[in-house]
């Protein structure tokens, strides 16, 4: 699933403007969805439905569609239906990346899909901490919800990582523009392709335990009333 890079002057012109584009429109989704808070925080602000609308009503909605993906995970495998979100980070990360050398250019896919969520799970942990929105329940509860759908898509991107290392050997995915197959190549490189389904479990195991981890800490800190909150 690699994507080459324009060698021409105009070449290079399109694709750093196509950099840029992309750059500035995903800045613009992590802001949005930060944004989100504090948009539930003046709309309910001051109002008695925070105590519904800004509680634990959003945290069980999300722990439901958690819910409904892992059974959407558990019954299809292979590309998932978040996977349509990683797979353009995926192609991004080789773009951007193969301005930095061919090896670049080969892991950049990988590295860009796993290191979106985590820019996710950083960004709603700083506005956690920033204490803008620590006076309104719904927005301190979003950046709880952010923190842990940014680990959980963490996890899930891992699921997608395994399902195409598991295919190294035998090569049978479809790849977007035919392109070359990246951990056919890199195992290869590491005389590890024979390992490719091995290599491709631990993967998947790590992926469903960050996706477990991140729901059950959700919980905890949310649903789960603390010595405090009982006296």
């Amino acid at each position: 699933m690699r994507i080459a890079c324009g060698q021409s002057h105009n070449g290079r012109r399109t694709d750093e403007d196509r950099l840029r584009g992309i750059r500035w429109f995903y800045y613009g989704i992590v802001r949005g969805i930060i944004a989100g808070g504090d948009l539930a925080c003046d709309i309910i602000d001051g109002s008695t439905a925070e105590g519904v609308l800004g509680g634990n009503v959003a945290v069980v909605a999300y722990l439901v569609g958690v819910g409904l993906f892992w059974v959407h995970a558990l019954a299809r495998g292979g590309f998932l239906l978040l996977d349509y979100v990683n797979l353009p980070f995926h192609e991004f990360g080789h773009l951007f990346f193969g301005f930095l050398g061919p090896t670049l250019g080969l892991w950049g896919g990988t590295i860009a899909q796993l290191t979106i969520p985590l820019v996710i799970l950083v960004a709603f942990a700083r506005q956690g901490q920033s204490g803008v929105s620590s006076s309104c329940a719904a927005a301190a509860r979003s950046s709880l919800i952010g923190i842990a759908f940014g680990a959980f898509w963490f996890g899930e991107s891992l699921l997608n990582v395994s399902w195409y290392i598991a295919d190294a050997q035998v090569m049978e995915l479809p790849l977007v523009g035919g392109g070359e197959h990246d951990w056919n190549i890199i195992l290869s490189g590491l005389h590890l392709v024979d390992h490719c389904r091995a290599i491709a479990w631990l993967v998947k195991a790590l992926g469903w335990t960050v996706m477990i981890a991140s729901t059950a800490w959700l919980i905890l800190v949310t649903l789960v009333p603390t010595s405090s909150t009982e006296k």
